[in-house]
């Protein structure tokens, strides 16, 4: 299998590769690759177009909102790459920018989504991160606690009513704990890319008071100053 990178198209479109006589989008340059792509963190692009459409009521709304939530950096959408049969499967995380070329759009059937743009993507099949897409599209309203009524046979007149609160109770979610320190960091830079036009210190001071201190609580482990500092090692063995 060859490669052979089309630079002179990075300026007018996506950049581009040659994969067993075909051109394709080189994922590589629009993408990160990582190791896995867990079902309880990941479901198909197919079956969130479908909620999507059930939440806003259409599939071509649902589609445009999707992609405009991709080029935003509010939704994590995945590759599960295989070339052929034969070949190893490789699985990437889109960066934002390869959302300036592409849309996701809804397909005939209308319910089967497909991802178009100017070049052809060979072998890519389009998963989305479930935690930020149920943030926007989850179909699950809480019941309320029931008020049970008194009876009227055993009330008496100084007997009084409590009523229970209008707001649904809930457990708090559990805290990452100080020693989850670097587990949490891997999940937060994957989950929370730098946003275009963002600085360093400026991404740092978000991942710290938006994510570490809701998510530690008082057993945070870490100031703003480290999380900065771990960024470049970070980046360093995302690149190898």
């Amino acid at each position: 299998m060859a490669n052979q990178a089309d630079t002179n198209s990075i300026s007018i479109g996506p950049p581009v590769e040659m994969i067993e006589g075909v051109k394709t989008v080189a994922i590589r340059q629009v993408a990160r690759m990582v190791t896995a792509l867990p079902p309880h963190q990941f479901r198909s692009l197919g079956d969130a177009l479908i909620q999507a459409k059930d939440y806003l009521g259409a599939y071509r709304l649902a589609a445009h909102s999707l992609t405009q939530q991709a080029r935003a950096g509010e939704l994590t959408v995945a590759v599960r790459m295989i070339w052929s049969r034969h070949a190893e499967q490789q699985l990437f995380i889109l960066r934002r920018k390869f959302w300036q070329w592409y849309d996701i759009v809804d397909a005939n059937p209308p319910n089967v989504a497909r991802v178009d743009g100017p070049v052809r993507l060979l072998g890519w099949h389009f998963f989305v991160g479930r935690r930020r897409f149920d943030r926007y599209y989850s179909m699950t309203v809480p019941n309320r606690p029931a008020v049970r009524e008194p009876s009227r046979e055993r009330s008496q007149p100084n007997n009084k009513l409590t009523l229970l609160s209008d707001e649904p109770q809930f457990e708090p979610p559990a805290k990452w704990r100080p020693e989850q320190a670097e587990e949490w960091f891997e999940k937060i830079m994957i989950g929370h890319p730098r946003r275009s036009g963002e600085s360093k210190n400026q991404w740092a001071r978000r991942l710290y008071n938006d994510h570490m201190k809701p998510d530690f609580g008082d057993a945070i482990p870490w100031d703003e100053g480290t999380v900065r500092r771990r960024m470049n090692p970070w980046k360093r063995d995302q690149a190898k």
